[in-house]
């Protein structure tokens, strides 16, 4: 007996408002199915729907017909999220000892849908790309090995061999889940480093991509899924408004392997910083990232059920990615960013309110500058003076230039500027430009304040 959509140790998908499992499987049962507990009702075409498995978990569950029966075991019923996107999303932090013991003593209600499609317990390395049968992965990682091998590694080194990197942010994502909810937690590792956005979105019939391995592993986990951690986007130079349209056409079609509800809640990470020296050393890259940054939070207010996190005061392992404890720390805010967006709790992410400007007591000639933020949990603060704010004229690059001093004040950032208030208005204000910027600004909960700009101030002041 074939089934697809369940197998030993899975985690299974509830429904919000009954706490009970809803899937979908697909099965050419021989006469009407039995099961041991639950409720099994037919979506025609082979397909069927189990619903009724309560939250928790380790269940076993027994499905017969009229020729046999199978029994899976060490079922949960919970919370499962896609984790897409490209490299940062699929890790490159150094394992740390607090990681190995993670992965030698794992939490069993915390589940993953590993590349070999296999439940397992979660770890903080999830991202096996070469346990994958999707041509697109395998691919990739022939690529990724001939790569390896050219630049003078060693094959004792690549994988399958013991990996000491490879830290992401979906394990301690659904780990703070667990923790905020109380209820078992599955991630569906999924992302490919270095994929574009072109390999995410839904090809023509027939072609295979990095979007049909995520789909069809969505579809073996029961084709339902409670949302996407999406992190992708380092090096995009293209129209913005084609990102978006990649960017939810992705989406739109997991959303529609269930068939029910309106679009699947994502939660996306603001792309990082980076060092490599082909980007460094380019004004147009510098203006291209940071411009998508500002997109992001675009694509947030005009986009359904969508929510942005920031990384930008969090520290790198290499040029381009987050250190195992920036992962940590990055996974467990977009948990709370995430609860915030499908469980209506918590305190939504902070975010600009208003823009004002007096002049300076001491010397009126300059500006103070006020930046009030909304959502912000307590108060903000800085680790050591508070930094990331630049100005520009014109076209010309962002730069600290004539800002003279920063005062965090409850829920606003004071810029001292050494600029009357006409002069300013010619101005445009940025937080985070850049490649390498430094940014130390967060809220009570350790939330960072996100990079954005350029905000003209023209209109502000």
């Amino acid at each position: 007996m074939k089934i697809v959509g369940i197998q030993k140790g899975a985690l299974l998908q509830r429904r919000g408002d009954t706490d009970s499992c809803d899937i979908l499987l697909q099965a050419d049962f021989c006469g009407k199915p039995q099961i041991s507990m639950g409720e099994l009702s037919s979506a025609g075409e082979n397909r069927w729907r189990l619903t009724g498995i309560p939250v928790g978990g380790p269940y076993s569950l027994t499905i017969r017909d009229d020729r046999e029966r199978v029994t899976f075991a060490d079922l949960y019923v919970g919370d499962l999220w896609l984790l897409a996107g490209q490299s940062n999303m699929e890790g490159a932090g150094r394992m740390r000892e607090c990681d190995w013991q993670d992965t030698e003593n794992p939490m069993e209600d915390i589940r993953s849908f590993s590349m070999a499609d296999l439940w397992e317990a979660a770890a903080p390395q999830l991202h096996r790309l070469w346990e994958s049968s999707d041509p697109a992965h395998q691919k990739t990682f022939a690529i990724n090995r001939e790569n390896h091998l050219k630049s003078g590694g060693l094959t004792a080194d690549f994988p399958p061999a013991k990996q000491l990197r490879g830290v992401g942010p979906g394990y301690f994502f659904a780990r703070e889940l667990h923790r905020l909810t109380g209820v078992p937690q599955g991630v569906i590792p999924t992302a490919v480093g270095g994929a574009p956005i072109e390999m995410w979105t839904p090809p023509k019939t027939g072609e295979d991509n990095y979007f049909t391995a995520a789909r069809r592993r969505v579809a073996a986990c029961g084709s339902h899924v409670r949302g996407i951690f999406w992190y992708q986007g380092e090096g995009y130079a293209g129209p913005l408004e084609e990102y978006t349209r990649r960017f939810e056409a992705m989406r739109h079609e997991i959303t529609e392997l269930f068939g029910e509800g309106g679009m699947l809640p994502c939660v996306q990470v603001q792309t990082f910083r980076c060092t490599l020296d082909f980007l460094y050393q380019s004004e147009e890259s510098r203006r291209a990232w940071s411009a998508f940054r500002n997109h992001q939070l675009v694509m947030e207010e005009t986009l359904p059920n969508l929510v942005t996190v920031a990384n930008n005061d969090l520290d790198m392992d290499d040029c381009i990615h987050l250190s195992a404890a920036s992962q940590e720390t990055l996974g467990k805010r977009a948990a709370l960013a995430m609860a915030k967006l499908v469980m209506n709790g918590g305190i939504g992410e902070p975010r600009v309110a208003e823009i004002t400007a007096e002049p300076d007591e001491i010397c009126p000639g300059w500006t103070n500058l006020s930046v009030k933020y909304k959502n912000v949990a307590g108060k903000l603060s800085s680790a050591g003076f508070p930094r990331g704010f630049t100005l520009a004229l014109g076209d010309e690059e962002p730069s600290e230039v004539q800002i003279q001093h920063l005062e965090l004040d409850g829920d606003r950032v004071v810029i001292r500027i050494e600029l009357n208030r006409e002069a300013l208005k010619e101005r445009t204000l940025w937080y985070g430009y850049g490649h390498n910027f430094t940014c130390n600004i967060t809220d009570g909960l350790g939330r960072a304040i996100p990079s954005f700009g350029p905000v003209s101030l023209k209109n502000q002041i």
